[in-house]
């Protein structure tokens, strides 16, 4: 357990904190399928969403997607800058990403389609 203190420490030292997200499980964008509900169905409904696609592969590619709400991403993150996430419920470390970009979730079917993103593992800030 003391490793893992030790890493979390480092990372909050050297990249400004961890952020907290929760799990929603395999995400298709062009569908809005998760593996609990269609966050197209659930969250256009309730006002501003907008989604940041990461890269945590380092291949360029989209592969880990995490909503929020409002109308821009956290904390004003651009295109070519790292985060590091770590679990909402547990703190445990879950990737390193570079975000490749974002989305208002009106938009990320066609913005999805242009860029050629499908499906990830989606994830929500908490």
């Amino acid at each position: 357990m003391k490793l893992i203190n030790t890493y979390k420490q480092f990372v909050n030292e050297t990249r400004g904190g961890t952020y907290p997200i929760l799990s929603i499980g395999r995400t298709n964008l062009l569908t809005g399928k998760s593996k609990y509900w269609n966050f197209y169905d659930e969250w256009l409904r309730g006002g501003d969403m907008t989604c940041e696609i990461y890269d945590s592969t380092g291949t360029g590619k989209g592969d880990k997607f995490v909503f929020t709400s409002g109308k821009g991403t956290i904390d004003d993150i651009k295109p070519g800058e790292g985060r590091t996430f770590e679990d909402d419920q547990t703190g445990r470390y879950l990737f390193n990403g570079t975000l490749l970009g974002s989305s208002p979730l009106k938009d990320l079917k066609d913005y999805a389609k242009k860029k050629g993103y499908k499906s990830g593992t989606g994830y929500v800030y908490k």
